[in-house]
């Protein structure tokens, strides 16, 4: 994977509200038998209620799950990053498929590489 800092601000409007916090018919990414904080796997989430508004940039649990949701990003190509790879069902992914790779959560994983 490319390493890369996509914008934190486009993470807290878009990626966490709008997939990662996303009800997918009653399951949610960060929950804890997926990818909270005792999930073994690699994108360990930690939910705080409320998501900081316009705190960027971002500190404490929100900057880990920022560094948590980059680790899972290829920014030289975005549509390979399994980030949507795994919830898309491009790849397996243990918790099933949860939005179509060309979605609008697919959309805004790739737009985020592009954004200030």
């Amino acid at each position: 994977m490319a390493a890369c800092r996509p914008s934190q601000q486009f993470f807290v409007d878009e990626i966490w509200p709008n997939v990662l916090a996303k009800d997918y018919g009653g399951t949610h990414c960060y929950d804890s038998s997926c990818h909270g904080v005792l999930a073994p796997n690699a994108l360990d989430l930690l939910v705080q209620d409320p998501m900081p508004a316009g705190t960027v940039p971002l500190t404490g649990v929100w900057a880990t799950n920022y560094m948590a949701a980059i680790e899972e990003m290829n920014c030289s190509n975005p549509s390979a990053s399994r980030l949507l790879e795994l919830p898309s069902g491009t790849k397996v992914h243990g918790g099933g498929k949860f939005f179509e790779p060309d979605g609008p959560e697919a959309d805004l994983i790739k737009m985020w590489v592009t954004q200030p």
